[in-house]
């Protein structure tokens, strides 16, 4: 699965968007997820709690694994996305930070 940030959202369109995200890694049993944040925003602090405290525990319910982060050049949304991922404690979960999509692919491919 692909999850492509266009613009930076508000905190219920981040919130929809990953619960959309949740519903496809179900509906097509995948474990492996690229996120490009390139033009996420910053996360806002709540939204780094609930990422970390509800939604990654039910994607690992799923089965959820490899999680692939193209990060930005914007040194704001870099720090964001990694205060975020710092708080996962989970460590079944794998993830790698790249600056492209290709890179990305060639890693996330089981």
């Amino acid at each position: 699965m692909i999850l492509c940030w266009k613009v930076a959202v508000t905190s219920n369109e981040y919130r929809d968007t990953l619960d959309i995200l949740l519903s496809g890694m179900e509906q097509y049993h995948s474990s492996r997820v690229i996120v490009d944040t390139t033009h996420l925003g910053t996360i806002h602090p709540d939204d780094q709690e609930w990422s970390i405290t509800d939604w990654t525990k039910r994607a690992m319910q799923l089965g959820y694994t490899h999680l692939a982060i193209i990060l930005p050049d914007d040194v704001f949304t870099q720090v964001s996305v990694e205060d975020t991922m710092s708080l996962v404690e989970d460590q079944s979960l794998t993830s790698h930070y790249f600056n492209s999509l290709d890179e990305a692919k060639d890693w996330i491919k089981p």
